[in-house]
């Protein structure tokens, strides 16, 4: 398997190794200097208030007006949107679908858990909703918008409370992946801390399983970007115990079972924007020093 980054707007691509490494186009665009200046007194305190800086520039860049969860587009050509904050930062329910051809919002049967930064899926003619926050609480709750009899469907919550993870899909499972783990009564940490935990959802059978320390991600992250390409679950970017944003980039080798580093962000950063379109990953924006207008695709380029 060969995958690469590619920037937008450049043509210059850099070799790695011989034709069955991955490869690497970059371009890296200028960002901002500024650093938002934090007194810490201990390492785990400058981490949170490190995580809690770049939420803020993040939330003071997106504005105070109503936040939908990231709309996405159906087989149908139809665009969903589900869920996300109100202007007064109260968590919605509310599920709207725009039909360009008679350009035109539809709303459809709200979800029975308001939240926001859920994570959605398409597959067959059911949306799947997994995870999200309320306020400065994760959300645990799975469900799924049958697109036929316009009825929601209830599944088993996702094990761990972690805020900040990510989800992705397979064609036979859902994974829920890292995040900044919140204390209970069962954790050793009285405080939230960057987890690499691997939850996965086996769609057949109908239930979530802990996988063991050996599949667990290479790095502990949060808020990061996802997708699923040439039959790999990937990881890249995000936040993690390092003073500045992860370029890092891992995929979970299936046949293997474990993760494997793939190439390097040529900007690491976190807070993107993500995209998958058939084997190529989009990271988009986000936060690295301060905003960044980074664009880059990691391709897997036996698929193209």
């Amino acid at each position: 398997m060969s995958k690469c980054w590619g920037q937008e707007r450049t043509s210059r691509r850099l070799a790695r190794g011989n034709g069955a490494q991955p490869t690497l186009s970059e371009q890296t665009p200028k960002q901002s200097e500024h650093r938002p200046g934090i007194r810490v007194k201990t390492a785990r305190r400058q981490r949170e208030m490190r995580f809690l800086a770049i939420r803020r520039i993040v939330s003071r860049e997106r504005g105070k007006t109503l936040s939908p969860q990231k709309p996405f587009t159906g087989n149908d050509g139809r665009v969903y949107a589900l869920g996300g904050m109100g202007s007064d930062a109260a968590p919605q329910a509310l599920v709207r679908v725009y039909d360009p051809a008679r350009d035109h919002w539809q709303p459809l049967p709200p979800m029975p858990t308001p939240q926001y930064a859920a994570s959605a899926f398409l597959k067959g003619n059911k949306i799947y909703v997994l995870g999200g926050r309320q306020g400065k609480l994760p959300v645990t709750a799975f469900e799924a918008l049958d697109l036929e009899t316009k009825s929601w469907t209830k599944y088993p919550s996702i094990p761990s409370r972690r805020a900040f993870a990510n989800c992705a899909m397979t064609e036979k499972c859902f994974y829920s992946l890292g995040g900044l783990q919140q204390p209970g009564p069962h954790n050793f940490y009285s405080r939230p801390h960057f987890v690499n935990t691997v939850e996965v959802f086996d769609i057949e059978q109908g239930n979530w399983t802990k996988q063991s320390r050996s599949t667990r991600m290479r790095e502990k992250r949060a808020d990061f970007s996802v997708g699923h390409i040439g039959g790999r679950v990937i990881a890249a970017g995000g936040l993690g115990n390092q003073p500045v944003p992860l370029g890092s980039v891992e995929g979970f080798n299936p046949t293997k079972r474990k993760w494997e580093s793939l190439p390097a962000m040529n900007t690491p950063r976190c807070s993107c924007a993500s995209l998958q379109i058939d084997n190529m990953l989009f990271v988009i924006g986000g936060v690295a020093q301060g905003p960044s207008n980074a664009v880059e695709a990691l391709c897997d380029r036996e698929s193209i």
